[in-house]
């Protein structure tokens, strides 16, 4: 066996937040990373009235987001997408690569850059990007347009080059009817619906944050409030359901309709109950922007910049957890101590304004944060760290396929995880003055028994003792007495 020990266990990415609703345009239910929010107006397109998925992904950069990963929702499924017929003669079927009316601008030049009568130039364009294909062949301009274009795909199958569309003596003429090719169904290409429920996805499907299944992330983003109230309390029982399955964390927007702290005390009317609420947390009010808006991306940055500058197993809340690029807060009266001390301990975490420091983040439990519940993973720290742990270690350990299921692999099993829990206890991830007092790992034949090993099952259990953010400072004064002078 090669020496396992000398490897090391990495720790993965802490806060890839997953954005899944509408977008004006871009690939339906297909995950794109994106780093920037300009990549996103490229492949998703500004954020409008209708699609307020990009405002939230800019409220993620903003508040120092790094890796997001995209799903663009779409209802109906079966949504007819934008067709042309390219070409002056034997035209190529072309197809919207993704349905919207985004596409209605498509128009598209067969040109002629070779000699070589097999060979067309495809040059296509949507009133902003334009892309140029050259020396294409009938026989691979569809897999061209497939993996290289980001406006369209061939339907059906090209049988001849098609005819090349004559060149304006005006270039501003270029793209008019006479000298293009543009789409031919206008009237049946709509944008999306409403989400409904099957939209939005669910565990088991393939569809909205389903579409996530071999993605990885880490936070779950997914504004819902266009739906009417069953599909989004069914809508983020089913998502807190997936995070829980795939280790991430959901960032929970409340109903639109808690207005006032006293709305905000029915916490049930959320949908999310039992374990899948200790992979969510629920944040209130909502932010001015300068209308009313969805918080939900602004916290994720929050995470991430905190996870950048302290670890995930600090608590995302206090007043460095500043919410950049809001107008205010959407509530008529700001909550004080009073209102927090009632929404704090059945694990709302407000969002409150402060002097100096300006609107933050003031509240770090999940929804299993009741004090009544007395859930061990009450905080949103305690709970994203045990992720973080879980998921460095599947991925650290993967070596150990195929490897003899022996001592000799247990022993270097467990030297790699103390290695990498050591490390987090060096960087204050744990409670406990000394190692045995932070953490333990077991990998032996106690943890892996005969049947196992049969299996082809190594096992090994790792405990941690977290740290838990200070909610509440309690002062103690105590006056002394004047004492009689001489």
């Amino acid at each position: 066996m090669a020496a396992p020990d000398s490897r090391s266990i990495l720790g993965v990415p802490t806060s890839t937040t997953a954005f899944v609703g509408r977008t004006e345009r871009g690939p339906v239910d297909r995950p794109v990373t994106i780093t920037s929010f300009a990549e996103f107006v490229r492949t998703f397109g500004a954020p409008t009235e209708q699609c307020l998925l990009g405002s939230s992904v800019d409220d993620f950069f903003v508040n120092g987001g790094t890796t997001a990963v995209i799903v663009r929702a779409f209802n109906p499924a079966n949504a007819v997408k934008a067709r042309i017929d390219a070409g002056k003669a034997n035209p190529l079927s072309l197809e919207a690569k993704a349905p919207g009316t985004w596409a209605l601008g498509l128009r598209v030049r067969v040109e002629k850059s070779s000699p070589d009568a097999a060979l067309f130039d495809l040059r296509i364009h949507d009133g902003n990007a334009e892309e140029l294909f050259a020396r294409l062949t009938v026989e691979n301009v569809g897999t061209v347009l497939g993996d290289g274009s980001m406006l369209v795909d061939l339907i059906g199958t090209a049988t001849q080059p098609p005819e090349p569309h004559d060149v304006p003596a005006d270039a501003r003429d270029l793209w008019t009817d006479a000298y293009s090719s543009k789409v031919i169904n206008p009237d049946d290409v709509k944008d999306s619906d409403a989400l409904d429920e099957n939209a939005f996805g669910d565990p088991g499907s393939r569809r909205g944050f389903g579409a996530l299944g071999a993605e990885a992330f880490n936070l779950l983003v997914m504004p819902v409030d266009e739906a009417g109230d069953a599909v989004q309390k069914a809508v983020r029982a089913n998502a807190a359901a997936f995070c829980r399955a795939h280790l991430a964390f959901y960032i929970v927007d409340p109903p639109a309709q808690w207005k006032t702290v006293d709305d905000a005390t029915a916490i049930d009317s959320v949908g999310i109950t039992g374990d899948d609420a200790r992979y969510a947390a629920v944040y209130f009010p909502r932010v001015l922007k300068p209308n009313s808006f969805p918080a939900s991306g602004i916290i994720a940055g929050v995470m991430a910049r905190s996870d950048a500058a302290h670890g995930v197993w600090k608590a995302p809340a206090g007043t460095e957890a500043v919410l950049d690029g809001i107008a205010g807060l959407d509530i008529k009266k700001p909550i004080n101590d009073r209102d927090n001390g009632r929404l704090n301990p059945i694990g709302v975490n407000c969002l409150r304004q402060f002097p100096v420091f300006g609107n933050v983040v003031w509240g770090a439990r999940t929804m299993r944060g009741a004090d009544e519940l007395s859930d061990i993973y009450k905080y949103i720290a305690v709970r994203r760290l045990a992720n973080y742990i879980e998921q460095s270690l599947k991925t650290g350990l993967q070596w150990t396929v195929f490897e003899p299921n022996d001592q000799q692999l247990w022993e270097a099993v467990r030297l790699q995880t103390v290695t990498f829990m050591q490390s987090l206890f060096l960087q204050g991830a744990f409670a406990g003055a000394t190692p045995s007092d932070a953490y333990y790992v077991t990998c032996d034949n106690t943890t892996t028994t005969i049947v196992d090993i049969e299996n082809g099952i190594v096992n090994v259990i790792v405990g941690f003792a977290p740290v838990s953010p200070a909610e509440f400072v309690v002062l103690q004064i105590q006056a002394i007495a004047g004492r009689s002078g001489s």
